[in-house]
């Protein structure tokens, strides 16, 4: 009978502990995707900048492919607004998604301890009999 109770702990640990490893490789992966979201914010930050210290009749190019294409600078502003809000937008959704992954791998970690401590429990009391 302990040997079954044993197994299924044992079971239920390595369930436990896959589990926890794999919501922490979920939430190394979004911080990763938050870090180059948060690199590409800061850069179109930078060159909204400088695009709004321009005048209207400055000349703006942009490099498509090996092409410089002449571009207006208020349709470049609003370009770059528009990326920002989507990378905005996407750093919410990845903040958002890293609280749950978070709470997750907290909860799934206590698990793993509970586990252990009720096969530690188990074993001892096995030992004393």
């Amino acid at each position: 009978f302990f040997f079954l109770v044993f197994m299924s702990l044992q079971q239920a640990a390595e369930k436990a502990s896959t589990d926890y490893r794999k919501a922490q490789k979920e939430l190394e992966n979004l911080v990763q995707a938050k870090q180059q979201f948060l690199t590409q914010k800061h850069e179109n930050d930078m060159v909204l900048q400088e695009l709004k210290l321009l005048g209207d009749d400055a000349q703006v190019f942009k490099l498509v492919g090996p092409a410089m294409v002449k571009k207006d600078t208020k349709e470049s502003i609003a370009n770059v607004q528009t990326r920002l809000d989507l990378i905005n937008r996407e750093l919410e959704r990845i903040e958002k998604r890293q609280g749950d992954v978070e709470k997750n791998v907290r909860e799934t970690k206590e698990k793993v301890m509970q586990i252990q401590q009720m096969a530690e429990a188990q074993k001892q009391q096995q030992q004393k009999k």
